[in-house]
């Protein structure tokens, strides 16, 4: 939220805070969370992670809007409006007043977000690490900065733990989106299933419409069916009634989201036997 100048009486100018608490926001300090629930020009009323409600002055620093969420105290923890948390862990059980409008807050989540937050805080704890050395252990410790290091601490180290399973999360959803499956020169995988591949045939021919198709086809190695693991469509035309025998394959066209990579091991598989043939070619005029 951005500020003015305001001019007064007499031409004076007073510097508005260019950075402002905004209500339904989630701000942080040495890792607690406080949501602003109300605010006035001068007073921002906080709720904390434990429902704990309080009502506090704003300052001005450097352009940006502070407050001393637990009050004014030698080394007291300092809550900056340029700081909002996405990470909240609160919800608000009233409304959150705003000329009577309600506020939801809630927040999608990334790893990126979860990271940025733990550089911050790995910040804070540094700082504060250095706060207690500064002071001696007996003032440290009357001040509670040893609690305060520990709790920001056990934060970090859950933080860390979401930031991986975020990742994990997203991996699993980026698989799912693409399918998951990876084209390898002579294998096909999902991470799960594999398949062993004989080989990648770009085809292209004119329909009764007279519009170019094209697909790969993809040819299981041998006479298994872990193809169809993979890839349920596949085809497969053994036949025992008969004593046919087929090997597995299946055809990706354009429309697939697979396309892209198979289409790549199609052109490294025909750079390959061209590379053979050559070799051939000379071996036989030799």
């Amino acid at each position: 939220m951005k500020g003015t100048k305001q001019t007064l009486t007499g031409g004076k100018t007073m510097t508005q805070a260019t950075t402002k608490f905004e209500i339904g926001k989630s701000y942080d300090t040495r890792g607690f969370f406080y949501l602003v629930v109300k605010r006035t020009t001068c007073f921002v009323t906080l709720k904390n992670e434990f429902g704990k409600i309080s009502r506090r002055r704003v300052y001005i620093q450097d352009g940006v809007e502070k407050v001393k969420p637990e009050g004014s105290y030698s080394m007291c923890p300092i809550l900056d409006s340029s700081r909002d948390e996405l990470l909240m862990g609160l919800e608000l059980d009233n409304t959150v007043e705003e000329e009577a409008s309600p506020v939801q807050v809630s927040h999608e989540l990334t790893s990126v977000d979860v990271e940025r937050v733990i550089e911050q805080y790995t910040g804070d704890l540094h700082e504060l690490r250095n706060t207690i050395t500064e002071l001696g252990y007996n003032k440290a410790d009357a001040l509670g900065l040893f609690d305060d290091a520990a709790i920001l601490e056990n934060k970090l180290s859950s933080l860390m733990d979401r930031a991986s399973e975020l990742k994990k999360k997203e991996k699993e959803e980026a698989k799912a989106k693409k399918g998951g499956i990876r084209f390898l020169m002579y294998k096909v995988t999902d991470g799960e299933n594999a398949c062993k591949i004989w080989w990648y045939n770009h085809k292209r021919f004119t329909n009764e419409k007279g519009d170019l198709v094209e697909y790969i086809s993809i040819h299981e190695k041998g006479y298994g069916q872990d193809l169809f693991k993979l890839f349920p469509h596949a085809k497969n035309g053994t036949d025992l009634m008969s004593d046919v025998i087929d090997s597995s394959s299946v055809k990706i066209y354009k429309s697939s989201p697979y396309w892209g990579d198979a289409l790549k091991m199609a052109e490294k598989h025909k750079e390959k036997q061209r590379k053979s043939m050559e070799k051939w070619m000379e071996k036989a005029i030799d």
